[in-house]
């Protein structure tokens, strides 16, 4: 379910790991940013990961919004993403979804 592309790699015939994602993330001092995307009624989270120093240097992970697997939201953006998170829940009019969401906002 995870999706790793680092810039100019996109035809490397191997998927990265989590291990090698975030050694790169931190080799370069990547920080994070974020896109929801909705497909088939599933939330889509791009961590879009980019370099404050090297604009060329740059990094996406993209995954399927859990309410189980919020350890997978880096820190630096949980709060953001959960409270997009909770927009859409709500504009859909799934109410049960946000209120776990909701509540995850609260306890942070």
């Amino acid at each position: 379910m995870m999706l790793n592309s680092f810039n100019n790699m996109d035809d490397y015939e191997e998927n990265f790991s989590f291990g090698d994602f975030d050694k790169i993330v931190a080799k370069f001092k990547l920080k994070p940013d974020f896109m929801l995307t909705i497909e088939d009624e599933k939330i889509m989270i791009n961590e879009i990961w980019s370099s404050p120093k090297n604009k060329s240097v740059s990094a996406n992970r993209i995954y399927e919004f859990d309410i189980l697997f919020l350890e997978l939201i880096p820190d630096e953006i949980k709060k953001r993403v959960l409270q997009e998170v909770l927009d859409i829940y709500v504009s859909y009019e799934r109410y049960e979804e946000a209120a776990d969401v909701r509540d995850e906002i609260k306890s942070m």
